[in-house]
């Protein structure tokens, strides 16, 4: 039956409950009649965390209730795909041999990619073991390096991954928050692109990050107006770091508001965390 309340008042109540991360009464209002459901849904699915429970059986369910209603992955805007556990919920940290689920043909990632096309935050984690981004099946590679340029995206975490290509790494340092930890870049010659638009970072945490991969962040700030207001690094003490580093805060040194040297006692902290309301 159509609901007796006129629209804006449906709206304004969901929204309010949405607002308040009460995820049990969203689910309810989800069922009350079809003029509160599409509206509790972009709620329910506007954030969407794999870390939160077994990833893999979490991830399984999730992209087959996308597949059936494909519209649920415009309402997403934060999601967080974790490479963790296998199929019978034990941590991959612990356990040596495992197949990484997310490398798996099975996993169709790249598939439910494509459905999300309005994500504003976005974080991938690999086991510490690190993952080669050569590892990733192509397909994947290719779709993940598109999200990384969706111009809705306002934050990035990755973690984990070495022989990140240097261009990839380039598109990633132009989003507002960035967030690195244990992530290499691949030791091939890079060229940055002429005439781009100027870098919208104004965030940026690095985690175990060596030289290297922090040049070519520096090399993305070269390209514009320092815009840079927030710095948090945790040391590697590799050869070179200090200076690639130092290059960082000497490029946005103009905007620079808040600066972080974490030591590496606090690396297990996270500095952007992913809330835990939705699906």
């Amino acid at each position: 039956m159509p609901s007796p309340l006129p629209l804006e008042l449906i709206e304004a109540i969901v929204d309010e409950v949405g607002l308040s991360g009460d995820v049990p009464t969203l689910m309810a209002c989800a069922l009350v009649s079809w003029a509160f459901t599409a509206l509790a849904q972009r709620h329910l699915f506007r954030k969407v965390d794999f870390e939160r429970r077994s990833p893999r059986k979490h991830y399984q369910r999730f992209y087959k209730l996308l597949k059936a209603q494909p519209r649920l992955g415009s309402y997403v805007r934060d999601i967080h795909l974790v490479d963790d556990s296998d199929d019978e919920g034990r941590s991959l940290f612990m356990t040596c041999g495992t197949q990484s689920w997310i490398l798996g043909s099975k996993a169709h990632i790249s598939q439910l990619l494509e459905l999300l096309t309005n994500v504003e935050r976005f974080a991938l984690t690999f086991g510490p073991d690190m993952t080669d981004w050569k590892s990733i099946p192509e397909k994947t590679r290719t779709t993940l390096e598109s999200v990384f340029r969706l111009p809705t995206l306002q934050a990035i975490r990755l973690e984990f991954v070495h022989n990140l290509p240097p261009d990839v790494l380039f598109a990633i340092a132009r989003v507002p928050e960035v967030f690195l930890s244990c992530v290499e870049v691949a030791p091939i010659p890079f060229s940055p692109p002429r005439n781009l638009v100027g870098s919208r970072l104004r965030s940026l945490f690095l985690r175990g990050t060596p030289g290297p991969t922090i040049d070519v962040i520096v090399q993305s700030l070269k390209q514009c107006e320092a815009t840079l207001e927030s710095f948090s690094i945790t040391p590697t003490y590799e050869n070179g770091f200090c200076q690639s580093a130092n290059e960082v805060v000497r490029r946005t040194g103009p905007s620079l508001r808040k600066f972080q040297w974490i030591p590496s006692v606090h690396f297990g902290t996270s500095a952007f965390p992913f809330t835990k309301t939705g699906y």
